[in-house]
């Protein structure tokens, strides 16, 4: 058995253990209760501590419990998505976004102004840019823009892919650390009159702040965390932030970023942020970090490569989550913000 066998195991066990999966037609994986289709999860689905589980949280707490009559009625699927569930769920939002700004009927028109387009954008260091590049692999790619071109093979600058047909400009900004540039670009997204916002913000820069290089100061980190927090709570208000909880390393422990003291800055961020109800803690996927931990500890040779993933395809990689562990935390991405929308285009066509 190889180190991905290893992972889906452990994840579809405390992931699916309500139902059963079956794959469909289409490539999709539909969660099947032993006798009833289970309804879609339509809440949130990023937060462990809010995970409005009851509805999802008996499939992501007790993985020895099996199906039955009580958890089939507090439980719901998560779909498998792919590039036509993406264009699906994009086409919505960008309708909706559209009905709201009265452009209906110039909507291609307006779908290749660069301001108007349906922008996600994802901000830190390597680990956001990971997530980045997962989040394009289900994108497809009819007439995809890169900026800078040709892609760089270590990327320590802005990167921007653009798609006029599918009217969407997905974004990396290369900030591992807290300083005025990452503050005065959110600041300009808050302002009132601002037109380019994005839909929605990823982000997360931690790992950087504990290098001595850097320096290394705890305390400093959480002062400026604070400040920052102010403006992502504005965020918050106007449109999706979502902070990700960063995940364990594996061990041998590094002398300045192991998993002990990542724990210990997540908890106080958690504590910095809390208090804005706009902005979400991404925690939920760290199973799935911990999963592949123990998968390169049972068996520490090669992933399975995947586009984008070169340069993290070993277990040797102490600092990068493995390919396969962040492709379920893509899945959830998605699940999270498009399911309702899915949902909602399938209620009111019927």
């Amino acid at each position: 058995m190889n180190l991905m066998s290893i992972f889906q195991f452990y994840c579809f066990s405390w992931l699916l253990f309500c139902g059963r999966s079956e794959t469909l037609q289409g490539n999709v994986t539909r969660i099947i209760s032993s006798e009833n289709h289970l309804p879609l999860c339509v809440d949130n689905l990023l937060e462990q501590q809010k995970c409005d589980y009851p509805k999802l949280g008996k499939c992501f707490s007790d993985i020895r419990l099996s199906s039955s009559k009580i958890y089939q009625q507090n439980s719901c699927k998560l779909l498998q998505y792919n590039s036509k569930h993406v264009v699906l769920c994009l086409d919505a939002i960008n309708n909706e976004k559209c009905y709201r700004n009265d452009c209906k009927i110039k909507k291609q028109k307006t779908y290749r102004n660069f301001s108007n387009k349906l922008h996600f954008v994802f901000m830190g260091d390597s680990r956001i840019r990971q997530q980045f590049f997962n989040f394009l692999k289900l994108i497809p790619d009819y007439d995809m823009k890169t900026k800078p071109n040709p892609m760089p093979d270590f990327i320590h600058e802005d990167v921007d892919f653009i798609s006029d047909i599918l009217g969407i400009r997905v974004s990396f900004y290369w900030r591992p650390l807290i300083t005025n540039n990452l503050t005065d670009t959110l600041r300009l997204w808050v302002s009132p009159n601002e037109t380019t916002r994005p839909f929605m913000i990823v982000l997360s820069m931690e790992l950087h702040h504990m290098l001595k290089n850097n320096g290394g100061g705890y305390q400093l980190y959480l002062n400026k965390l604070k400040e920052l927090s102010s403006i992502l709570g504005q965020f918050g208000n106007i449109s999706q932030i979502i902070w990700l909880h960063q995940y364990p390393t594996i061990d041998p422990k590094h002398n300045e970023i192991y998993s002990e003291k990542i724990y210990r800055y997540n908890e106080d961020i958690r504590q910095i942020l809390k208090i804005y109800s706009g902005i979400r803690i991404w925690d939920s996927s760290n199973r799935f970090a911990v999963e592949y931990i123990r998968g390169c500890a049972v068996y520490s040779q090669r992933e399975s490569l995947g586009d984008f993933s070169l340069q993290y395809m070993t277990c040797r990689d102490f600092i990068h989550t493995g390919y396969t562990a962040l492709s379920f935390a893509t899945q959830l991405l998605y699940n999270d913000f498009c399911n309702k929308k899915l949902y909602n285009n399938i209620r009111s066509s019927t």
